[in-house]
């Protein structure tokens, strides 16, 4: 019987529980000298449910606990900017780690060949959770080539995926309700939100102060490494977000002291920019779910099973003080919405395609493919933000400047597209390309799933209209009614 089998059964209340940790091969423990944590999806050490079960397995085998990344240059439309923000990151994770005595490894190459090759002396392998199609190729091959047993720890979502349903959600409600389900279930009770790691050797650690100057020579290496390999480079390095996970908490802070009260009137407002800011860092791991969802529930001087009574009690947008409507949006926003996106790629593998939307969706659009569109744009146009329109101007703008556009304008700046194109395909295919060459947090289930959404995904049909049929639209006037857009326009022109 391995350790983490008998760890989970004898300590039901841990994180650790037999939905969150999955063996994905049938092999026995290796005789190698330590423990392996291959990280991929999760790049941090703080609330790191997979470094944190690797950890507790090595001190029960008295092993040492090896962690290993390896930067691949060809991971689908990454370019430099998306390497940059993600190696700050790491610079930061392994300066941690070394400040614990965890010996961490970076290494460059194939995927498969480097985690195979560092596995062979190990004990046992563990990995974390991504959902995309290459991610899930990679621990399928690992796992079969690995000599060892290996071992995924779902650590990115609050409840993991096949736990809430066993198939796609047709919509976000459909997925509310299962989760309301989870939470109520008396026999699977909430997880805590509160680590389950040692507290001397991961709450304190990765409370220490950054070693920048170490941290920049990491970045500064790796990225000559990947100029070296041909990366593109053609996009600039955010003027907004540097990666990281102390920058990650900057952004939680302020959001929790300044910006929760007002969070659920204000979200949508471009002009004001209530945004929490960090979907980047939470596409690349190096922030938890359930660590901003913690603090945010202590900012409300609340417990856990508070708040989650309060969550089924009272839904998003009901009358409740200020904060707490804040807190409430955000569970909404993060945890369905965001989890809905796993869903989304978890189990449909043509996520990312336009064969993923629905049936009615796809027909109604097809049928108004040979409506007379207003105007129509190049993609060279597009890009450059070279339309009538200054709004979508300045949204594309605003992407392509910081790696983020804000949600509301996301959400208009798809649905524009389809309106400025000729077929709904080729819109659905710029949409694509744009987002993930200049959102840092493009390339990701939640950039996925919301572009998918701007044609009709996780949506119900609509009265017809021209062009878009009974997929929703958005139109200039909506902003105008709404928002002051001249004040969205003025900030976008200071970056």
């Amino acid at each position: 019987m391995l350790f983490y089998e008998r760890y989970t059964k004898s300590e039901r209340k841990m994180e650790f529980t037999q939905e969150r940790i999955r063996s994905l091969n049938r092999k026995e423990l290796g005789r190698g000298r330590y423990i392996l944590y291959w990280m991929q999806q999760s790049q941090r050490v703080a609330d790191n449910p997979a470094l944190e079960f690797a950890l507790t397995q090595a001190q029960a085998m008295s092993l040492p606990l090896v962690v290993l990344f390896v930067v691949v240059n060809d991971f689908p439309d990454a370019n430099l900017r998306h390497y940059n923000f993600m190696l700050e990151g790491l610079a930061e994770t392994f300066n941690t780690l070394k400040q614990m005595k965890i010996e961490a490894v970076i290494k460059s190459g194939r995927m498969v060949e480097k985690v195979v090759e560092t596995a062979r002396e190990a004990v046992l392998l563990v990995t974390d959770t991504g959902y995309l199609r290459i991610q899930n190729r990679w621990r399928e091959e690992i796992s079969r080539k690995a000599d060892c047993h290996m071992v995924e720890v779902e650590g990115d979502v609050l409840f993991p995926v096949e736990q809430v349903m066993q198939k796609e959600a047709y919509s976000a409600k459909v997925l509310r309700d299962r989760i309301y389900k989870i939470m109520t279930f008396e026999k699977s009770k909430p997880a805590s939100l509160r680590s389950s790691g040692d507290s001397e050797t991961i709450a304190e650690n990765f409370l220490r102060p950054v070693q920048r100057q170490s941290a920049q020579s990491v970045v500064q290496h790796w990225n000559t490494e990947l100029l070296k390999s041909g990366i593109d480079a053609s996009v600039e390095n955010s003027n907004l977000y540097p990666g990281g996970y102390s920058e990650a908490l900057k952004h939680l802070r302020f959001f929790t002291d300044k910006l929760l009260h007002d969070y659920n009137e204000k979200r949508n407002d471009p002009g004001d920019d209530y945004q929490s800011r960090l979907s980047p860092y939470l596409h690349f791991g190096q922030i938890s779910v359930r660590e901003v969802l913690r603090q945010v529930i202590e900012s409300l001087d609340m417990s856990d099973r508070e708040f989650y009574s309060l969550v089924l009690s009272i839904r998003p947008g009901a009358h409740q003080e200020g904060r707490v409507n804040g807190a409430l949006e955000l569970f909404e926003e993060m945890i369905v919405r965001r989890e809905l996106a796993m869903n989304f790629c978890h189990f449909n593998d043509e996520y990312d395609e336009y064969s993923a939307l629905p049936e009615w969706a796809r027909m109604s659009l097809r049928s108004h493919a040979g409506d007379p569109r207003p105007y129509l744009y190049s993609p060279d146009e597009l890009e450059n933000a070279s339309t009538h329109d200054q709004y979508w101007n300045a949204a594309q703008l605003e992407m392509v400047k910081t790696g983020k556009m804000h949600g509301y304008m996301r959400m208009y700046w798809g649905k524009k597209l389809i309106e400025w194109t000729a077929e709904p395909e080729e819109a659905f295919a710029i949409a694509q390309y744009l987002n993930n060459k200049y959102e840092l947090d493009g390339r990701s289930p939640n950039g996925y799933a919301g572009i998918a959404w701007c044609f009709g995904k996780h949506d119900r049909a609509w009265p017809s209209h021209p062009v878009f049929g009974k997929v929703r639209i958005m139109k200039d006037s909506g902003l105008e009614r709404k928002f002051d857009m001249q004040k969205y326009i003025n900030r976008i022109e200071l970056l």
